[in-house]
């Protein structure tokens, strides 16, 4: 960085040595004027003008962005943000044939040629490629004739290629930080400022060791070293040492750092290109590295802006606002924003705000205030700039928007079925808050039973602003319980076994707890042998006008067996309720292998 900032700032202080160049103001045409600050009349401010130049018709309009973004960056930056009213800004478009600007091969550079109005071109004195110049005598022509109350002029072109130069129309390309190298040109050319660095084409450089005899006429150098005969002797505290560093050796730049945090009025040798006998005001300066101006350059920026300023003008308030925040509880904070309020002179401002707060006072331009309560405060600004003062109002409206907190308690899982119509279910306790409502009242709609299955309760949380919250809990009752399934058939026994059908008779009751009508179902009937076995008489089938799957309790077995061995019919019935549950019974039918057993 400290390289690219010795670089760009050689360049500038190479202008005296470009040569001429042709202008081609056939090469495009004056587009228009616009005045993009306008704090006066021309005649009675220093008026600052920018011009383009490569840029084509249809990129002026970035130009435009450029130029504003370049005054505010101006009127950010110290001193000229205290009296930005002595200045106006003006933008004069100019419309070139091509884009760019010259970028001659023998510099190292591109080859690029660009048909522009100014001729703009690096390499401007055939060695150093970021020597970016224009015609002067051009611009100077235009602004005659466009702003003839102009003061200072600065040629920006369309290249993103580094370089500039200053002189009494300052060039610049848009490259990195451009505005800050214009701003550091328009303190040579505006204010009479000398460089502040130390060398003029490298620190290593021979024939710049000692600065010439000879008192500078610029204000922010010297080769003074009597404390009583320093141009800024006035600016130098009596605890700082004069001179405040000395460079050991002047073959080259003084290397060691700022003994200060800051920046100190004193004396720093090293300056007006030269490493030795040459003194500067402060360490870092924006005359030496794009630091702020020190106090030494401030005051000449100051001082001849002075006829140009206007007499003081009231500041203009504006309290901000109407503020809207949500209760917080008891106290509720708001950040009140002063910060639009403006002053035409650019002198600093003092803010004072009243209002019913904590503490009924406020100083600054945002301020945090604590509100109690609810509803719509008042509040007043009293912004003055040291001689005069202008007054506002502002209204700060504290409300409670937010619903309460509000947590079910935990879903009700598994509760068993006890009757019929359901059960009763002890829910719990809800979780309830609010930040401005110390009570809130809070209801559901669950009823006295809950049936079998998933039941939602809905809770709801109200406060005072009558904002609900809702939260919904599961209450889930089962049936797990299988019906009670009893069973029994007749005649039991199928005696003789003379191959005939008997019927049989199931008698069943059933119950359920939950569910007053189960389904009953005749699962089965099985055999523990064959229906057309040896020695049964091969007859089949053996069981007749049973509907399985149906509540059928009559049916018919065929009383055989195979030989003289029992048969045993298994009768196999279950019971469903409404909910699944499964009870299962069977009977048994015999034919005997003999009538004795």
């Amino acid at each position: 960085m400290r390289s690219n900032v010795r670089r760009a700032l050689f360049i500038l202080a190479l202008t005296a040595a470009a040569g001429p160049v042709l202008a081609g103001p056939g090469d495009g045409m004056v587009v228009s004027v616009t005045k993009i600050v306008d704090n006066g009349p021309a005649a009675d401010r220093f008026n600052l003008v920018l011009i383009s130049d490569g840029y084509q018709a249809s990129e002026l309009g970035s130009f435009a962005t450029q130029a504003q973004d370049f005054a505010d960056f101006l009127f950010n930056t110290p001193p000229f943000d205290t009296n930005c009213s002595a200045i106006n800004v003006w933008r004069i478009d100019v419309a070139s044939n091509q884009s760019g600007a010259d970028d001659p091969v023998a510099c190292g550079g591109t080859g690029a040629t660009a048909n522009t109005y100014f001729d703009a071109t690096f390499c401007g004195d055939g060695v150093i490629r970021r020597l970016l110049t224009a015609n002067g005598g051009t611009a100077t022509a235009v602004l005659n004739a466009q702003i003839p109350e102009w003061d200072q002029a600065l040629i920006v072109v369309n290249s993103t290629t580094y370089g500039g130069s200053g002189g009494g129309v300052g060039v610049t390309s848009i490259s990195g930080t451009w505005e800050n190298i214009a701003i550091h040109e328009f303190g040579h050319s505006a204010f009479g400022l000398a460089d502040e660095y130390e060398y003029w084409a490298g620190c290593s450089e021979s024939g710049h060791d000692n600065h010439p005899a000879g008192e500078p006429v610029q204000p922010n150098v010297t080769m003074e070293t009597d404390p009583n005969l320093i141009k800024w002797k006035a600016l130098i505290l009596g605890t700082t040492p004069v001179p405040t560093t000395v460079n050991a050796d002047c073959t080259m730049c003084d290397p060691q750092g700022n003994p200060f945090s800051g920046q100190v009025v004193g004396l720093y040798e090293g300056a007006h290109y030269y490493h030795c006998d040459a003194y500067r005001p402060v360490f870092s300066c924006m005359m030496r590295n794009f630091a702020p101006f020190c106090p030494v350059c401030a005051k000449r920026i100051l001082d001849t802006l002075a006829p140009f300023q206007p007499a003081n003008s009231a500041p203009a308030c504006d309290a901000g606002g109407p503020y809207v925040r949500e209760c917080a509880g008891a106290t509720t904070s708001a950040t009140l924003d002063g910060s639009a309020s403006s002053d035409h002179d650019c002198d600093p401002l003092s803010f004072l705000w009243t209002g019913t707060f904590t503490g009924g006072s406020a100083n600054g331009s945002t301020p945090t205030v604590q509100f109690p309560g609810t509803g719509a405060f008042n509040v007043g600004l009293e912004v003055g700039d040291g001689t005069a003062s202008s007054s506002c109002n502002a209204t700060v409206t504290v409300q409670d928007t937010l619903p309460p907190s509000l947590v079910a308690p935990p879903d009700v899982n598994d509760v068993e079925c006890v009757a019929p119509g359901g059960v009763a279910v002890a829910l719990g306790t809800p979780t309830v808050g609010d930040i401005c409502d110390a009570t809130v009242s809070v209801a559901n709609n669950a009823p006295a039973v809950f049936p079998i299955g998933a039941t939602s309760v809905t809770w709801t949380a109200e406060d005072d602003a009558g904002n609900i919250s809702t939260d919904a809990q599961t209450v889930t009752v089962v049936d797990t319980t299988p019906p009670v399934l009893t069973l029994s058939v007749s005649p039991t026994s199928l005696w003789p076994p003379n191959h005939k059908f008997r019927t049989i008779t199931a008698h069943i009751t059933v119950g359920d707890v939950c569910d007053a009508a189960p389904v009953v179902r005749l699962v089965s009937i099985t055999s523990n042998q064959p229906a057309d076995g040896r020695g049964d008489g091969h007859t089949s089938p053996d069981v007749r006008d049973a509907a399985f799957g149906t509540d059928d309790r009559v049916f018919k077995l065929r009383a055989e067996r195979r030989g003289a061995r029992t048969r045993t019919y298994t009768i196999t019935y279950e019971a469903q309720d409404a909910h699944g549950n499964v009870a299962t019974r069977q009977a048994f039918v015999q034919v005997p292998g003999n009538q004795g057993h």
